[in-house]
């Protein structure tokens, strides 16, 4: 289903008058078949067939949101959102500039106050101008996330397909995570906003250049729902970033224990995905930990 030649011609039967001179893929994508069409254009192909919700979704949030940002984001020019049929369902848009900042790179930057400052002011202003967009302005319906029922359900999912797989120890230690969650009453109130979710350095792109982000990827997560998450995913940049936000993101240090909480399920989250959608990679690489 997913190769180069029957992407190609599901690209082509949807917009002939683009000349496609060469494609390369890009398997890294976990939730999408990436190819990078004549060394300039992404297209992305769910793999899954609620894939194909998500992106939906993805594509009128960044509708609404991007010309309010600080910061460039994908502009889905090419789309074929009408089938239900993965291999059928695709968007297109130009490359954005930069590396993702990330690995090596993010560990290059890290050694350098003056540009950690300088670049967690540009995270800081991406995400408070996201999260004060209105949610209204986007055209599709969207479910309210990171209530305290929907980790209820993430909990009773874990304990069910997850917990045979765990050590006894790392059963006891996710127990003691969740429960602490439900019983501090105080982390549930939030006021939702549009968030990115997944606002890590794997969605980052950075200059080296000039020491600058040059963009944000990846709103498969995008939604209405706590910016904590946002939060809890840019702590993967490291506390002193987190720290250097604070200046231009108001009210962050409020965010901190939850943000603390969400980060503590993000390795759950990906086993649990492996594990009810049958990728194997996502449940080895989310379970290693918990073994």
């Amino acid at each position: 289903m997913f190769d180069i030649p029957n992407c190609i011609n599901a690209i082509q039967a949807a917009y002939p008058e683009l000349q496609i001179t060469s494609a390369v893929p890009d398997t890294t994508g976990q939730f999408n078949f990436v190819l990078l069409v004549n060394g300039q254009y992404i297209f992305r192909f769910p793999r899954y067939e609620e894939g194909i919700t998500v992106l939906e979704r993805e594509a009128a949030v960044l509708d609404a949101v991007c010309y309010h940002l600080p910061l460039p984001v994908p502009n889905f020019a090419y789309r074929s959102l009408d089938s239900r049929t993965p291999g059928q369902v695709f968007v297109g848009y130009r490359r954005l500039p930069g590396v993702l900042l990330r690995g090596e790179t993010l560990q290059a930057v890290s050694q350098s106050e003056k540009t950690v400052h300088r670049l967690a002011v540009q995270l800081a202003g991406f995400m408070d101008a996201l999260h004060h967009v209105r949610p209204s302005s986007v055209t599709v319906d969207l479910p309210l996330g990171g209530t305290p029922e929907s980790w209820q359900q993430m909990y009773d999912e874990i304990r069910t397909l997850l917990f045979p797989h765990m050590r006894p120890d790392a059963r006891h230690w996710t127990t003691d995570h969740f429960e602490a969650y439900f019983q501090d009453t105080a982390l549930h109130p939030y006021k939702p906003c549009l968030i990115h979710g997944d606002f890590g350095p794997g969605n980052v792109l950075y200059e080296p250049g000039s020491h600058a982000i040059t963009g944000v990827i990846d709103f498969g997560f995008a939604g209405l729902g706590d910016p904590a998450q946002d939060i809890a995913a840019a702590s993967c940049f490291g506390e002193p970033f987190i720290e250097n936000m604070t200046s231009s993101y108001p009210h962050l240090h409020t965010l901190l224990p939850r943000a603390r909480f969400i980060k503590g399920t993000f390795a759950l989250q990906e086993a649990l995905h492996g594990a009810k959608s049958g990728d194997r990679e996502a449940f080895e690489s989310g379970m290693e930990q918990y073994r």
